[in-house]
C-alpha cells in the first residue's frame, strides 16, 4: 500500500504541471480522480465479498487510513484549483455549483474522523455478515430470510423470531457503533461551523434541489395517499390468511406472493431469463448485462460471511460496474437482480458525458432502477409460464411498492430526528422509531408480543450505518418510476428513448431537469399525487378482476 500512496503522490505532483492549461488540467483532474475512487470501491467490495478474509479486511483498512485522506486533500485542493484558475471558463453553472459544495464540504479535521467512522461501518457489516440462528442449527440470517416466504405460518413465525434473536444478541454492540456513528457525525459537522449533520449530509450528498422542509412534505404527501392504500393491501392479506390482524412475519404473505417460477433454480437460470426479458425490454440493455457476465463482474450467491443487501457499484475508471446480490430461490430474485441491473444501465448510458465532479444523484440512480423493475413486467411471462401467476406476480409487485413507500419516510423522518438530537439514549433512538412508525404507516401489524423489536427493527437497516440519509431517495424514485411507468402503458418506445435521453444527462443536468427531461415530475402535487395513486389502483383492479375471472 505504501507503494500505492507513493504513486497517487507522484500521480498528484504530475497533475498540477498543467494546473493553468485549460481544459487539460479539468480533463486530468477528472481522471486522476476516477482512478483512486475505483480503487477505494474495488477494496470495499472484496471485503463485502468475503468480511471473513483477514487480507481483504487488511487491505480495506489500510486504503480507508492510508489512500482515502490523501485523496482527500488531493481532491480539495484540485476543486480549489478548477475555482480560482478556470471558474470562469468552467462551462456550467452546476459545476461551479458542485464544486463550491466540495470545496466547502471539506475539513482537515474531519480526515480522521473519516476513517474513525469507516472502521464503525466495517465492524458493522462484518457484524451482520455473520449474523445466524442462536440455536444448533445456526442458521445464517439470509436463509432465515427466505423463510418468511413460507406458507406455513409455523415456519415464517420460528425464522422472525430467529432473526429478531440474532440481533437482539448483538443489540449492544449494534447500538454501540450506532451511537459512535452519531457522535462522529456531528464532530464532523461542527468542524465545518455547521449547526448538525444534517446540514452536512445535505452538502455532503450535493442535494441542490431539495431540503428537509421538501422531505417533510412528502412525507405528509405518502401519509396522506399512500398509507391508505397500502390498507388496503394488507385487508387483503388479512382475509386471505383468515386472521383478525397480521403479525409481522405475515408481511411478505399476500394472495399474489406464491408466485410459482423456475426462474430462479440456478444464478444460470436467473441470468438467462432476466437476459430474455431485458432484450425484450431493449436490446441495449441486455448487452450491459452481457458485459457484465464477461467481465465477471456479477456476484449473486448468497454464503456465508458475505455482506448482507445487494448493490451496483459504479467503477469510474473502467466505465463499468459491478453487481452484487443475495439470492433466495423466489421470484424476488429476478425482480433484484432487475434491480441492480437499472443501475449498471444507468452507468452505461452516462458514462460519455463529463461528470462535473459530483457523485451520481441517488434520485436519479434510484429512479433508473425502480423504473427498470416496472418497464420490464410486461416481459413477466418470459420468466412465469403461468398466465394467473404473471397477473399475481404484477399485483404483489404493486403491493409491495406501496408496502415500502411509508417506511422510505420513516427512515427518512428518523434519520433527521436522530442528527437534529445527536445526545440521545438508545432506549429515546429506539422509542422515536417505533413511534415513527405509528405516525407514517398504517396499524395493521399487531406487534404486542415483540414490541420490542419493532423500535429496534432499524438495526438491520444497512443505510443508516453505511450511507447516512440515503433513503428518501427510494421514496421520491418510486413516485417518479410510477410516473414514468403510466407514461410507458401509453408509448412504450418513446417512453424508453425519453429514460434513456434522462439517464444520458445525469452528469450534465440537475434531478429537476433529468426527471423533467424523461417528462416527470420531481416536485410532486396534490393532483398529481391524487392522480398516480388512481392510476395504481385502477392498475390493481384491472389484474384482480382478470385474475378473478
Amino acid at each position: 500500500m505504501k507503494t500505492v500512496k507513493r504513486k497517487l503522490e507522484n500521480d498528484f505532483n504530475e497533475l498540477m504541471k498543467s494546473a493553468d492549461t485549460f481544459p487539460r488540467f479539468i480533463e486530468q483532474s477528472r481522471a486522476f480522480i476516477h482512478k483512486y475512487d475505483e480503487m477505494v470501491i474495488w477494496a470495499s467490495i472484496d471485503f463485502q465479498r468475503d468480511t471473513s478474509n483477514q487480507q481483504y479486511e487488511d487491505r480495506l483498512k489500510e486504503v480507508q487510513c492510508d489512500i482515502k485522506p490523501l485523496l482527500a486533500v488531493c481532491k480539495k485542493r484540485l476543486y480549489d484549483i478548477c475555482l480560482e484558475k478556470h471558474g470562469e471558463a468552467i462551462e456550467t453553472t452546476r459545476m461551479q455549483t458542485i464544486l463550491i459544495y466540495q470545496q466547502t464540504s471539506f475539513s482537515d479535521k474531519n480526515i480522521l474522523i473519516r476513517q474513525q467512522e469507516d472502521e464503525q461501518i466495517n465492524r458493522y457489516i462484518q457484524l451482520i455478515g455473520s449474523l445466524q440462528s442462536m440455536d444448533e442449527e445456526a442458521v445464517l440470517i439470509h436463509d432465515l430470510t427466505a423463510l418468511l416466504f413460507e406458507s406455513d405460518e409455523d415456519v415464517r413465525e420460528t425464522a422472525y423470531r430467529a432473526i429478531h434473536l440474532s440481533y437482539q444478541h448483538h443489540a449492544e454492540s449494534l447500538q454501540s457503533i450506532f451511537s459512535e456513528l452519531i457522535r462522529l457525525r456531528h464532530e464532523k459537522a461542527k468542524n465545518l461551523e455547521l449547526e448538525h449533520y444534517v446540514a452536512y449530509a445535505f452538502m455532503e450528498l450535493g442535494r441542490i434541489d431539495y431540503t428537509s422542509k421538501e422531505c417533510l412534505q412528502l412525507a405528509l404527501a405518502v401519509q396522506k395517499h399512500i398509507v391508505p392504500l397500502k390498507e388496503v393491501f394488507q385487508e387483503e392479506q388479512t382475509r386471505f390468511l383468515g386472521k383478525q390482524q397480521l403479525r409481522p412475519w405475515d408481511v411478505r404473505i399476500s394472495p399474489y406472493s406464491d408466485v410459482q417460477e423456475t426462474a430462479s433454480t440456478s444464478v444460470e437460470s436467473l441470468l438467462e431469463t432476466v437476459g430474455t426479458i431485458l432484450s425484450n425490454l431493449d436490446p441495449s440493455f441486455h448487452k450491459v448485462l452481457e458485459e457484465l457476465k464477461s467481465q465477471k463482474h456479477l456476484d449473486l450467491e448468497g454464503r456465508a460471511n458475505k455482506a448482507g443487501g445487494g448493490f451496483c457499484e459504479f467503477l469510474p475508471e473502467s466505465e463499468t460496474s459491478f453487481l452484487f446480490m443475495n439470492r433466495t430461490q423466489t421470484f424476488d430474485d429476478v425482480v433484484i437482480l432487475i434491480h441492480e441491473l437499472g443501475h449498471a444501465v444507468h452507468h452505461d448510458l452516462m458514462k460519455d458525458a463529463p461528470d462535473n465532479f459530483q457523485q451520481i444523484p441517488m434520485e436519479v440512480a434510484e429512479f433508473a432502477a425502480m423504473t427498470f423493475e416496472l418497464l420490464s413486467m410486461d416481459f413477466w411471462h418470459l420468466a412465469i409460464e403461468d398466465a394467473a401467476h404473471v397477473r399475481k406476480a404484477k399485483l404483489e409487485q404493486f403491493r409491495l411498492v406501496i408496502e415500502f413507500l411509508p417506511q422510505t419516510i420513516i427512515v427518512d423522518q428518523f434519520q433527521e430526528w436522530l442528527y437534529r438530537n445527536p445526545v440521545h439514549t438508545v432506549e429515546e433512538r429506539n422509542e422515536r422509531f417505533a413511534s415513527l412508525r405509528d405516525r407514517f404507516d398504517s396499524n395493521a401489524i399487531d406487534w404486542s408480543t415483540l414490541s420490542r423489536w419493532k423500535g429496534e427493527e432499524w438495526l438491520s437497516i444497512i443505510h443508516l450505518f453505511e450511507t447516512p440519509f440515503y433513503y428518501i431517495e427510494y421514496a421520491m424514485a418510486q413516485i417518479a418510476a410510477l410516473q414514468m411507468y403510466r407514461k410507458y402503458k401509453e408509448q412504450p418506445q418513446q417512453t424508453i428513448e425519453a429514460f434513456k435521453t434522462a439517464l444520458r444527462a445525469t452528469r450534465t443536468h440537475s434531478v429537476k431537469e433529468v426527471y423533467a427531461l424523461a417528462g416527470v415530475s420531481f416536485d410532486v402535487s396534490e393532483h398529481e399525487m391524487e392522480a398516480l395513486v388512481c392510476f395504481v389502483q385502477e392498475e390493481v383492479e384491472r389484474l384482480q378482476r382478470t385474475q378473478n375471472h
